[in-house]
């Protein structure tokens, strides 16, 4: 049910009406998959680029980044709660957190198999295959997030534009700038 609901949305309403996706038993092990998915990405992308740290490596290095992950998505859904709150809107802010929630899982489901691909190929393309990969789970991942707003008339387009923008784009620009600068 999970990845079906990854890709229609009235099935992600059912997810929604029949439970709470945070206290169901296999999302505390798809968050760990997630997690350490995306942390071995990002480590991975330090080897590609080249960047070498003097004081960091290997094992300090990936629970550093393991931490990082930990604590910028769990901000992130920490910070959708809190706006959901301060405007009232518990039942909005509910579905695009639950909606949120199911992407992450997912994605930690669909790129674990290419991550162990590239620890144990050191294969270049598939990086960036992943890379391209990520790149496009982000852009479903806006569009779906933009579609649940329209969805609800309390919602000014503006708004949405202007909050989607800082949660979604303005993270992975950061990001972005960040892996350019210790890229060079």
């Amino acid at each position: 049910m999970i990845f079906k609901a990854f890709f229609a949305r009235r099935l992600m309403n059912q997810l929604v009406r029949e439970g709470d996706l945070f206290n169901e038993r296999i999302a505390i092990s798809l968050s760990l998959i997630f997690i350490t998915s995306v942390s071995l990405f990002i480590y991975s992308g330090f080897g590609v680029a080249g960047v070498t740290f003097i004081r960091y490596e290997g094992l300090v290095l990936f629970g550093e980044i393991l931490a990082g992950t930990i604590g910028f998505f769990g901000l992130k859904l920490l910070f959708i709660r809190l706006i959901g709150h301060v405007f009232k809107n518990y039942n909005q802010s509910h579905e695009y957190l639950t909606t949120e929630f199911l992407f992450y899982l997912v994605l930690g489901m669909l790129i674990t198999p290419l991550m162990l691909l590239i620890c144990y190929t050191k294969t270049v393309y598939i990086y960036y295959f992943v890379a391209f990969f990520v790149a496009f789970w982000f852009l479903y991942k806006f569009l779906r997030g933009f579609s649940i707003g329209l969805s609800h008339s309390k919602f000014s387009i503006l708004y949405l534009f202007l909050y989607l923008c800082t949660l979604e784009i303005l993270p992975a620009l950061v990001l972005i700038k960040i892996a350019l600068i210790y890229s060079n």
